[in-house]
């Protein structure tokens, strides 16, 4: 088969690779489409991400959509011929994280396309692909196998969408208009959110979340960083890389956001805000009930 290899900064190369036979647990898929994640321009560009470096050849890419090829003896759930998305993520299924049902924090995370480990784990910009057969997700037979390649940055957007909490009639500013907060801000309008702000410091981005992704205002926050200043404090989804609003900022104990999407809301580790007395909040409801309605005050959350 043939892959897209990183062999270091500007040195990719397609090259052939050998195919393996299957574990019986395991499933080879033909790869349809791959999203280019800001991971593997960073790994093209700079021969790294982070502290990541490319320390020997590395087939690229994460985002990816393909069709079953083969199956191992112990796989029952597809089938050659059937359409998939691919979950890039395998993890180890034993740690306490995973035991627990939180894998997304499993502490030995397998990940496409990464240098995180070593050897490194080569990534799905290949022609065939072999993977554990649960990180293979069916799909219907007419599935657009194009947009099933944004399936994984979409779940981050509706996990950031999720962490928000409820948005029906709500007012949301998403910071950061790239892929991911593309998504994010699409998501928030199926939430319910009535009014979605999209920001960035590119004004291209942000013709795309407005012409193209429903955005109902957009915010050069480059040209003009104060634009939003007078605006009623809505939800803030931030799925970019600055740090989000000091008010808003999440609890200093909590881990930082391994994705490009994190929601500012209050951590969970947070101290919950002090009880006000029965009578208090009856006073309040009431007082709500007979005043006019207004715009939303403060309400409560991410990143190829």
């Amino acid at each position: 088969m043939l892959a897209a290899i990183c062999h270091g900064k500007k040195d990719l190369r397609v090259e052939a690779r050998p195919e393996r036979t299957l574990a019986p647990d395991e499933v080879r898929v033909g790869v349809a489409y791959g999203g280019i994640c800001g991971s593997d321009m960073h790994y093209y560009h700079r021969g790294a991400v982070g502290d990541f470096a490319v320390r020997e050849p590395m087939a690229l890419g994460h985002e990816i959509s393909g069709v079953v090829v083969e199956t191992g003896s112990a796989v029952t759930h597809v089938a050659p011929g059937m359409k998939a998305a691919l979950d890039p993520s395998r993890p180890c299924l034993t740690c306490d994280y995973c035991r627990a049902g939180r894998m997304n924090l499993c502490t030995d995370m397998v990940f496409l396309g990464s240098a995180g480990r070593f050897p490194h784990v080569q990534g799905g910009f290949a022609q065939t692909l072999i993977l554990r057969g649960d990180q293979i997700i069916p799909v219907p037979a007419d599935a657009d196998l194009l947009a099933l390649s944004v399936a994984e940055p979409l779940s981050v957007g509706l996990h950031a969408v999720n962490r928000a909490g409820p948005l029906l009639g709500k007012r949301v500013i998403v910071t950061g208009s790239g892929p991911i907060g593309l998504l994010t801000a699409r998501c928030a309008l199926y939430a319910g959110a009535i009014e979605v702000v999209c920001t960035d410091v590119e004004d291209a981005a942000l013709a795309v979340a407005r012409d193209h992704m429903g955005a109902t205002g957009t915010i050069n926050v480059a040209r003009d960083p104060d634009d939003s200043a007078p605006m009623p404090a809505p939800p803030v989804i931030s799925t970019s890389p600055s740090k989000p609003p000091a008010r808003r900022r999440p609890c200093s104990r909590s881990s930082p956001s391994s994705g490009a999407a994190a929601a500012s809301s209050r951590s969970e580790c947070c101290p919950p805000a002090p009880r006000r007395s029965r009578s208090t909040r009856c006073n309040r409801a009431r007082s709500n009930l007979s005043a006019p309605s207004a715009p939303m005050a403060n309400s409560a959350s991410p990143s190829t």
